[in-house]
């Protein structure tokens, strides 16, 4: 028998009608498809969606309690207690991680101790600025007054009594004339306050009369220069706080920076001598004869804020000083002003002085309260010489300014109940210093007497000793000394930590988790898209491929 080779020839007559009624019913099958599709787009509703991807999500996720809302063996009731439960626990953690965020953000540094430990060497030597308790070098004065024009009716006792009634800043109806006579007697010599208040109070040569510092005698006049302060005219160790000297000795120009020590102990730090000239008092401005010792930042003006100590006549103080550093991570000084909270050195540039404090700040922001309301400030301030002193007879509205200017939030006017709305009050735009150095002393003081004593014996040489002189020491009582340390309170690093802490303990939480989130929600919805995609396409071929067999 002759097999048949005509092609397809396997296909019975009997078996077409069957594949074609096969085929008939693919393309219906395929024509419901498309319609129950279409129906579906058109029906497509986002909650179905939403609700159908945060089932799949709650069910395989590591969250704590969350695959138990949609486990098919659970009762409704096991459930409501699980979501409730789940939802404490994220209110319970996204409460406490505001109020993390909440204090990092009120207080965004924190200081702590570095070191107790850290050389002193590294810390610059406090300036130590001596003040007569005497106002006015009576000597000093009559051989001015000698000099000057008064008026026929003013002697020099007249004139004494005014200068005190000025010294005393009075702001008395009576001692208005007074300060008028004062100021025109002034202005007929062509003296300014300034010049003759510095004049006639007591020269440095004559308070200061040895000097010793690291062990070695030195000129007084090379390492003491006459500075004004709120005490009047003083006489300053180790300031540069003003980029002009006062200093007499020429070789003292060589020193530009504050100077150090390397050790401790009085034999290695200032020793002088003073002279109270007690004789010459005529207006003190305490109860006694002797000192008052400053001891404050060699670039910061001494005022009010420095360490002050009494040193009385006839006596031999000491001085130990406890200095402390404070200095800003690079991280604290990175950040915006608002967030670090203080000037760094070079920030700010200020009128006066040669460098940023906060205490030289608020000198300057005083500085501005009284030349803004009187045109002029008091001669005592600090001043670089551009800015008009004020004569006696306009001290009336610097003394009607003096609650103003003289608090420590100056431009601030306030009772009692007042004060505490004050303290994140920024007076003149003033903050505190990035880094800084403060100085804690104490002093012990005993009856001075060379009678039986054979120490530094070349040190007393070729000076007249009595009963009145005063010898003072300050040095560095420690080797060692405290620094710290401005941190930022939270960095990136505490926030990451701090976060995963607390949602990891209440919620299960962890970067894994975020990943699913952000996987379920959008790269699996793709993925689910595709794969629909790819199974319609295998049907629309698996029919084409009948169809072609159908028509052959």
């Amino acid at each position: 028998m002759i097999p048949n080779t005509e092609p397809n020839s396997f296909v019975t007559k009997k078996s077409r009608p069957t594949m074609f009624n096969i085929t008939k019913k693919v393309i219906k099958d395929n024509k419901i498809i498309k319609q129950d599709a279409k129906k579906k787009k058109e029906e497509f509703s986002f909650w179905a969606w939403f609700k159908n991807r945060c089932s799949h999500y709650c069910s395989v996720t590591a969250l704590h309690g969350y695959n138990h809302l949609v486990r098919k063996d659970f009762a409704l009731w096991e459930k409501v207690i699980w979501g409730i439960l789940s939802f404490a626990a994220m209110v319970v953690a996204l409460s406490l991680l505001y109020l993390s965020l909440h204090w990092n953000s009120e207080t965004p540094t924190v200081t702590v101790i570095e070191s107790t430990h850290f050389a002193t060497w590294n810390i610059p030597f406090p300036a130590v600025t001596i003040c007569n308790a005497n106002k006015i070098d009576e000597n000093r004065l009559n051989q001015r007054v000698g000099q000057m024009i008064l008026p026929a009716d003013i002697d020099e006792d007249d004139l004494e009594y005014m200068l005190k009634v000025f010294l005393s800043g009075s702001n008395s109806p009576e001692s208005k004339d007074t300060l008028g006579m004062l100021a025109y007697i002034l202005k007929a010599n062509n003296l300014t306050t300034y010049d003759f208040m510095f004049d006639i109070a007591t020269s440095c040569r004559r308070m200061i009369q040895k000097c010793m510092w690291k062990g070695v005698q030195v000129r007084c006049d090379a390492i003491f220069q006459r500075v004004m302060t709120l005490n009047d005219a003083c006489c300053s160790f180790n300031f540069f706080g003003y980029d002009k000297t006062n200093y007499i000795a020429k070789s003292a120009s060589q020193i530009t920076e504050a100077r150090r020590v390397s050790a401790c102990g009085f034999q290695t730090g200032l020793s002088v001598i003073l002279n109270p000239n007690i004789d010459r008092y005529t207006s003190a401005a305490i109860s006694s004869y002797g000192f008052r010792v400053m001891i404050h930042d060699a670039y910061s003006v001494a005022d009010d804020n420095a360490e002050t100590k009494m040193v009385q006549a006839g006596q031999e103080g000491y001085i130990s000083v406890i200095p402390e550093a404070t200095y800003s991570t690079p991280e604290v000084q990175e950040k915006p002003l608002e967030i670090r909270k203080c000037f760094k050195t070079d920030e700010v540039k200020l009128n006066t002085m040669k460098k940023y404090s906060y205490i030289n700040c608020l000198a300057e922001c005083r500085q501005t309260i009284v030349l803004k309301a009187c045109g002029c400030i008091p001669y005592k301030f600090p001043n670089n010489g551009s800015i008009p002193v004020c004569e006696p007879n306009k001290m009336k509205c610097v003394s009607e300014l003096k609650d103003l200017y003289k608090s420590a939030a100056p431009e601030t006017n306030f009772t009692l109940p007042g004060i505490y709305n004050t303290v994140n009050q920024k007076s003149c735009g003033c903050m505190p210093d990035c880094d800084y150095y403060t100085y804690i002393t104490e002093i012990s003081t005993g009856v001075f007497s060379r009678e039986n004593a054979f120490s530094s014996e070349s040190f007393f040489q070729g000076i007249e000793l009595d009963q009145n002189q005063t010898v003072l020491h300050v040095f560095y009582n420690d080797l060692v000394s405290t620094r710290y340390r401005k941190n930022m309170f939270q960095t990136w690093m505490n926030v990451l930590a701090m976060f995963g802490g607390l949602t990891g303990l209440f919620l299960g939480f962890s970067l894994v988790t975020g990943y699913e989130i952000a996987y379920f929600f959008s790269v699996r919805t793709l993925f689910d898209i595709f794969m629909k995609a790819r199974k319609k396409k295998k049907k629309v071929n698996a029919m084409k491929l009948v169809y072609d067999m159908k028509k052959f």
